[in-house]
């Protein structure tokens, strides 16, 4: 005779047999509590942080890492008086602007404009080999090695920066202020915040011509130098850096919020349906024992 034995509620026996008995649909359910935690995260982060804009590929900050990122290779017995033909269009440019504020700057750069900008670098001990007459470099740098894409990266562009020469040993390893000119620059965000300089103090000193390569690794042909190499160090500064609007942080925040919600109301689903129903209703027959005798 079979005895059919009923299960009372009992909510602690109902979530243990749904761990037990419905693997899979407890992976999925911590993998939901993880993706909401990480949702709600995020919103966060994004709520109270200063976050890059990502639609924006190049920006000062960018340019002068890439700029950092060269070998700087100072050809021996080139040393001018006098600097180029694209300097001295420079020098003029910047004579007949003098009197106008450093502060202020065209909203457009062509090819045929100029910026100097006043940018604090740190330079490496090779400079201690440099001529001390040196005290000024320029040269040019394709638009690839400064971090330019599609029709500005065929372009070249021509540099300038004032070389500083240090005797103490706390000189050479401390960020000294450059002064550096971008010949024919497209235009960047943040250009109004930069500290500007002025090119023709810089032009009207001793200059040499440099040469560069990627650095630590290049893949152009070998690259030969004849003469001093140096590098220099450069700190990225927050507030050269394109962020998140305000408003483009609050949707990116709503939809957050959203979607961990959304998760987490699942959740809930779930932990509802093992509390009440998570145990397998199975019968329990209980069989006689019947003995022979023999």
């Amino acid at each position: 005779m079979d005895h059919i034995a009923y299960q009372s509620f009992n909510p602690l026996q109902n979530v243990k047999g749904f761990i037990l008995t419905r693997p899979p649909v407890l992976v999925f359910l911590i993998c939901l509590i993880t993706f909401a935690v990480t949702a709600l995260s995020l919103a966060y982060f994004v709520r109270t942080s200063e976050l890059r804009d990502p639609n924006v590929e190049l920006d000062w900050n960018i340019l002068l890492e890439k700029f950092a990122n060269l070998n700087f290779c100072l050809e021996r017995n080139k040393t001018h008086e006098k600097p180029s033909t694209a300097f001295e269009l420079i020098l003029k440019k910047e004579k007949n602007e003098h009197e106008m504020s450093l502060t202020t700057i065209s909203d457009e750069l062509s090819a045929n404009n100029s910026i100097s900008v006043a940018i604090s670098l740190k330079f490496g001990s090779e400079v201690k080999n440099i001529n001390s007459n040196v005290t000024t470099v320029n040269g040019v740098v394709p638009g690839p090695f400064l971090g330019f894409k599609g029709v500005f990266a065929n372009n070249e562009y021509h540099v300038s920066f004032d070389l500083p020469h240090c005797e103490t040993e706390e000189c050479k390893t401390s960020f000294k202020t450059v002064c550096i000119t971008f010949y024919g620059l497209p235009q960047l965000p943040n250009t109004d915040k930069m500290k500007k300089c002025s090119a023709h103090e810089l032009l009207l000193t001793n200059s040499t011509s440099f040469s560069v390569q990627k650095y630590p690794e290049s893949k152009e042909p070998i690259w030969i130098c004849r003469g001093n190499i140096f590098r220099v160090v450069y700190t990225s500064n927050p507030n050269w850096t394109v962020v998140i609007s305000e408003h483009d942080k609050t949707l990116i925040n709503f939809h957050l919020m959203y979607t961990s919600y959304f998760l987490l109301l699942m959740v809930m689903t779930l932990l509802c349906f093992a509390v009440i129903r998570g145990r397998p209703k199975n019968k329990t027959f209980v069989q006689e024992k019947i003995s022979f005798d023999s």
